[in-house]
């Protein structure tokens, strides 16, 4: 009989201590629950909140946009709208002001002189000082030639002069040449002549066969050697008489 009541305290005292465990984690289940519900409440309190911020600045900015137009639709708006077209009424003008002065410049401004109004004979149009000029030397120009041109090869040279007409381009002067080379008058040779019309020298003709060393003659300057000499033909040269020889001039 004792032996019984030892079972039955012992299985009491286990199912009390059973009932002690789920009460304290129900209390402890209740305590975390209510610790919680506000934090949640708290969060979902201030998402609401910002939402309902963003959504009043929106309304804010459409009414401010709408009172702006509204503000705008009366006098003012037309006065500014009268205002813009003027404005680019005057863009327009000025852009046409620049055009119509590009077309005038287009219009008045010249590269070069037309034939019909190139410059007098003897010059030339300078592009550069927009002005005529006076042909170079051994250059020609005549009456409706816009550049001059070099005299031809048959009468090269203007003897020195500038602004010439094709009537001045002639050969050298007598006891000259043209020379190539330097584009210019030369003086003939020893032994050599040229006269008015000639372009080159010549070689002064047998019978007068020397210039006695004189450059720049004429046909008159060739000549005999002088006394006491005599040409020879080999040398090219006057060369003195031999022994028991003489000559006089003319000889």
């Amino acid at each position: 009989m004792k032996r019984s009541y030892l079972t039955i305290f012992a299985f009491l005292a286990v199912l009390s201590a059973f009932r002690t465990t789920a009460l304290e984690q129900h209390t402890k289940k209740r305590l975390i629950s209510q610790v919680l519900q506000p934090a949640s409440l708290g969060a979902q309190t201030s998402a609401s909140a910002a939402s309902s911020s963003d959504s009043d600045l929106e309304d804010a900015d459409e009414d401010e946009s709408s009172d702006t137009e509204i503000g705008l639709s009366g006098p003012e708006a037309q006065s500014k709208a009268e205002s813009g077209s003027e404005s680019e009424s005057g863009s327009s003008e000025s852009e046409t002001g620049s055009s119509d002065s590009e077309t005038g410049s287009s219009k008045t401004g010249s590269s070069e002189p037309r034939l019909s109004k190139s410059c007098k004979a003897g010059e030339e149009w300078n592009n550069d000082a927009r002005t005529c000029a006076k042909c170079d030397i051994d250059y020609f120009s005549d009456d409706g030639i816009l550049k001059c041109q070099k005299c031809p090869s048959d009468k090269p040279t203007t003897r020195g002069k500038k602004g010439s007409t094709a009537t001045d381009c002639q050969t050298c002067r007598a006891g000259k040449e043209w020379n190539d080379d330097a584009s210019t008058c030369a003086k003939c040779d020893i032994d050599y002549f040229s006269d008015d019309g000639m372009l080159k020298c010549q070689k002064c003709p047998s019978d007068k066969p020397t210039t006695r060393g004189k450059k720049g003659s004429t046909a008159t300057d060739c000549q005999t050697c002088r006394a006491g000499k005599e040409w020879n033909d080999d040398a090219s040269t006057c060369a003195k008489c031999d022994i028991d020889y003489f000559s006089d001039d003319g000889m």
